[in-house]
């Protein structure tokens, strides 16, 4: 391949392998797939990876035992939801805050409630 046409592909593969990666599901003990809350702190926004595909999701931030937001969202077909994600466009799922977006804190707790099932799933 010419240097020129090696150099234009490089960037597009390194955002693929990253895409991939973000998209790539947790997996625990004998391949089952692991709920992951990945939050990025100082701002809301959260992603969810590993949950059930279509399953209803209501994400809870408490600060000192109070809860100062919240949102609901549907994961989708791979258990993907975005809340608050900048830069996330359709068809990719992504839902908003309920009345205004948190500054998320470290040391804030962040609880994912599955309608379906009841599981919460924590993260601080």
């Amino acid at each position: 391949m010419h240097h020129r046409a090696l150099r234009r592909a490089a960037p597009v593969a390194a955002a693929l392998l990253g895409l991939a990666a973000l998209a790539s599901p947790t997996y625990g003990a004998a391949g089952v797939v692991v709920p992951n809350v990945d939050v990025d702190y100082n701002t809301g926004a959260v992603t969810l990876s590993g949950f059930p595909s279509g399953s209803a999701e209501t994400i809870t931030v408490t600060r000192d035992g109070v809860p100062i937001a919240s949102s609901t969202g549907t994961t989708d077909g791979v258990g993907i939801l975005n809340l608050n994600v900048p830069n996330i466009l359709p068809p990719e799922t992504f839902a908003c805050w309920t009345g205004f977006t948190p500054d998320i804190l470290p040391g804030d707790a962040v609880t994912v409630t599955d309608a379906t099932t009841g599981t919460n799933t924590a993260r601080r």
